[in-house]
């Protein structure tokens, strides 16, 4: 996000200049300005990679107890790619890429989550997550 500054011609990246500050402090505030739509918009083309590496930075600033889940020999198939918990409270992320879709197993595994009360969120962007975490936690 670039700013014209008032006394030159310069511009800044705001992003970097909270970046510099090296505290918890500016790393929450790079994740909120990552996650509101008033400032950056969901972008509007991410590959799972990319939406692995702001969901990982959101929850970081946020203190988030965190769990990347391995696709292996005795899991549950279609188990999620995170596990996140929170002030007692756990959901199920699954990442994906802007158009990536659901594998039957996911969908089944989500369903079984959804069945038994637990929350999944199936997040194409951090916009995404985010909106799912307020849906999810509402007072």
């Amino acid at each position: 996000m670039k700013r014209e500054t008032s006394q030159s011609s310069k511009s800044f990246d705001v992003m970097e200049e909270l970046r510099k500050m090296g505290d918890r402090d500016a790393e929450k505030m790079i994740a909120d300005l990552r996650a509101s739509p008033l400032f950056l918009p969901a972008p509007t083309k991410q590959s799972e990679h990319e939406v692995c590496e702001d969901l990982r930075a959101w929850w970081k600033a946020r203190e988030f107890y965190v769990i990347r889940n391995q696709q292996g020999i005795g899991s549950k198939k279609g188990l999620s790619d995170y596990t996140v918990i929170k002030n007692g409270k756990v959901l199920f992320v699954e990442a994906k890429a802007t158009k990536g879709k659901q594998n039957d197993n996911q969908i089944a595994f989500q369903a079984g989550v959804e069945r038994e009360g637990g929350t999944y969120i199936l997040a194409h962007s951090l916009h995404e997550f985010v909106e799912g975490w307020n849906r999810a936690w509402k007072p």
